[in-house]
């Protein structure tokens, strides 16, 4: 067992209805060089809902309202530290993805539901949407075609 203190995370996926069907909002960290969901560090203080709010607002631009509450995804990073991500599900009413600049570190993408798993940078993340993410989202994609292979 790690001695290490659990490093905390907020985060939040972010979906919309458009003619392509369902998409994702992804975000690419350009320091990191990957692709991720809206998430990152719970300030001293701050609740996690309110933490992956703002994240989703610095990031990206979107805000959403009525979150639901997702599985928790843990791991270890690269420095050998336990990570826990608290994420929520939300959808998208039209917001406006916000304006990029050199200084941004992140650039904001929507991405069609059937390509986010092939997107997503990291493996853990990969596992985690296809665990809990689409099969939530997949009945309401008139677009995906049943036979998949992110259902099965």
């Amino acid at each position: 067992m790690s001695s290490l203190k659990e490093t905390i995370k907020a985060g939040v996926v972010i979906f919309r209805e458009s003619q392509k069907g369902v998409e994702i909002l992804l975000v690419y960290r350009k320091q990191q060089d990957d692709w991720s969901f809206p998430k990152g560090h719970v300030e001293s203080g701050e609740g996690i809902k309110e933490a992956a709010l703002r994240e989703l607002v610095e990031e990206t631009g979107v805000h959403s309202k009525n979150l639901k509450r997702l599985p928790d995804l843990t791991y270890v990073d690269d420095a050998g530290r336990p990570v826990r991500v608290m994420f929520y599900l939300g959808a998208d009413h039209g917001s406006k993805l916000k304006k990029q600049t050199k200084k941004d570190n992140e650039k904001p993408c929507w991405v069609r539901l059937a390509d986010v798993e092939r997107q997503l940078s990291h493996e853990n993340l990969r596992t985690y949407f296809k665990n809990f993410i689409f099969p939530l989202l997949d009945a309401k994609d008139p677009v995906q075609k049943s036979g998949s292979t992110l259902a099965s």
